[in-house]
């Protein structure tokens, strides 16, 4: 395997996130301005073309799984779409909380799935599920 590839149906990342303003992101880590932007505040779910942002529940401990195969993702399916990311990874976390840590994955389009336990804005558990192309 090369650098930042994983194998099919391995969880890559597990911890518990401080979600401030009730989000929580995946974002190319090479591009400082690669964190998606609310239109309305009332998104479930955001995408830019490097990163993604879904919304938790506020200022609370979200647990937060990274899979690399669908079959391991439960809950309501709250997004399904790709981006970019360039030759550093990925960074999962708040940035408003300084909490981001970096996931390594191949440079180029990664789709990824986000599900949640609970309905918009109530979600204490978050998992996403990446796949490269």
């Amino acid at each position: 395997m090369k650098c930042g590839e994983h194998k099919m149906g391995e969880l890559i990342f597990t911890g518990k996130i401080l979600a401030l303003y009730g989000q929580i992101s995946l974002i190319d880590a090479e591009d400082v301005n690669s964190y998606p932007q609310w239109e309305t505040g009332e998104e479930i779910a955001i995408i830019g073309p490097k990163g993604v942002a879904v919304s938790t529940l506020i200022d609370h401990q979200i647990e937060v799984l990274i899979f690399t195969d669908q079959k391991n993702a439960d809950g309501i399916l709250y997004f399904s779409g790709s981006f970019y990311i360039g030759n550093c990874g990925l960074l999962i976390g708040n940035e408003a909380a300084g909490i981001q840590e970096r996931i390594p994955w191949p440079k180029g389009v990664v789709e990824v799935k986000i599900y949640g336990n609970a309905p918009k804005g109530e979600a204490t558990k978050v998992t996403f599920v990446l796949f490269s192309n």
